[in-house]
């Protein structure tokens, strides 16, 4: 009988243990699509550092289902655009070229409005969407680039945006977003 008392101390113990240690645990999803990437960070005693831990890669994700996981993102709050704290988030979706460009423009805008006067993936300062539609990717030069269009209606009119797409290190990445105005991406960020 007391070695069953201390069994089941022991096993409350351990899990209080384990419960207090998962309090202070944060997991944070780094929204990359192209891996399934989870960073686990468990603050030190002393609170100013931490551990990390990575899970593996996933396989390569398609262009239009990047469009989808970037208009989630997006939608959600936590776009890859207008922000400083995440050039990973940047670089989940976008091109080398790309990414630097997005994120100068949010860096050096401080805060203000930058080269991005227009939410980027809907080409609009103002939204009302309706009706919207990612179309399956066409593939062009033997699969090393495509293109995705993604449709809607703003406010009741109609759009459609072109996501320009090419292969880096074997996942595709976002290389340029072609407005119906004539404008893309790259154009009004090296402006």
């Amino acid at each position: 009988m007391k070695v069953s008392i201390l069994i089941v101390g022991s096993i409350l113990a351990i899990s209080f243990a384990c419960a207090k240690k998962s309090e202070n645990t944060q997991k944070t999803e780094i929204a990359n699509p192209h891996s399934s990437v989870i960073t686990t960070k468990t603050p030190a005693p002393d609170a100013q550092t931490t551990t990390e831990t990575t899970s593996a890669s996933l396989p390569v994700v398609e262009p239009d289902s990047l469009v989808r996981a970037l208009y989630r993102q997006h939608n959600g709050g936590k776009s890859p655009f207008f922000q400083t704290n995440s050039r990973p988030l940047v670089e989940a979706f976008f091109a080398k070229k790309t990414v630097t460009l997005i994120w100068n423009d949010a860096v050096t805008a401080n805060g203000e409005v930058g080269k991005l006067e227009a939410d980027p993936l809907y080409n609009a300062q103002d939204t009302d969407i309706n009706d919207f539609a990612v179309q399956p990717p066409i593939f062009r030069e033997a699969n090393r680039t495509a293109d995705v269009l993604v449709t809607f209606s703003n406010y009741g009119q109609k759009q459609t945006i072109r996501f320009e797409f090419v292969k880096e290190s074997g996942n595709w990445k976002i290389s340029d977003i072609h407005y119906a105005n004539g404008l893309h991406l790259l154009q009004v960020l090296s402006q």
